[in-house]
């Protein structure tokens, strides 16, 4: 691509939440109108599991104002790769960026039998709730699936431009049908008297 280079380097963030990364990059402008974005690029042994490289061009259409910096976000899924470090390639030379495990708020049942499972959505709470209830294993049979939530809440703004809603759900055990040792519960009557 005409007039992309690397770019001059201030710092850099990178966050995991679940099996996704977050890295923001940011560096002094070298003009107005320009722009940065980042790039994975393969490299040899001995290199982090996610590499990437900072690119600064300039914008087609220039936007009014001054630019003292510009920032370049990227959010890759990593799965279950153990990712400690991300190195960035920039104009002055290679940046190893720590990598930040962002918790997820504890989700407490009080059943130890009860597990849990969290789902992430850049959208809605709705697809987070969906993308927990699909990490649930399908081992129930022909039983329904009992949950409970347990948590909900957010991950915003930053320099590696977060902007995450999760909900935690609990599975927890069915109910017997009936009374505890499982025989067919009956009714309680109560007599009221005016």
């Amino acid at each position: 691509m005409t007039g992309l280079h690397y770019g001059p380097f201030r710092h850099a963030v990178a966050f995991r939440i679940g099996d996704r990364l977050f890295v923001g990059v940011d560096g002094p402008s070298p003009g107005p109108g320009y722009e940065g974005s980042l790039r994975r690029y393969e490299s040899g042994p001995g290199d982090p599991p996610v590499r990437l490289e900072f690119y600064v061009r300039k914008r087609r259409k220039p936007v009014a104002g001054p630019e003292a910096a510009f920032p370049a976000r990227v959010e890759l899924h990593v799965g279950d790769a153990i990712v400690k470090t991300v190195r960035v390639r920039h104009a002055d030379g290679v940046a190893d960026v720590a990598v930040q495990q962002l918790p997820v708020p504890a989700a407490h049942s009080g059943d130890p039998a009860a597990r849990r499972y969290t789902g992430w959505s850049a959208t809605s709470f709705d697809e987070a709730y969906r993308n927990a209830l699909a990490l649930i294993p399908a081992d129930a049979g022909d039983q329904p699936l009992h949950t409970r939530v347990a948590a909900q809440g957010g991950v915003h703004g930053g320099l590696a431009g977060l902007d995450q809603v999760f909900v935690t759900v609990l599975r927890v055990p069915m109910p017997p049908a009936g009374g505890a040792d499982g025989s067919a519960a009956r009714p309680e009557l109560k007599v009221v008297r005016d």
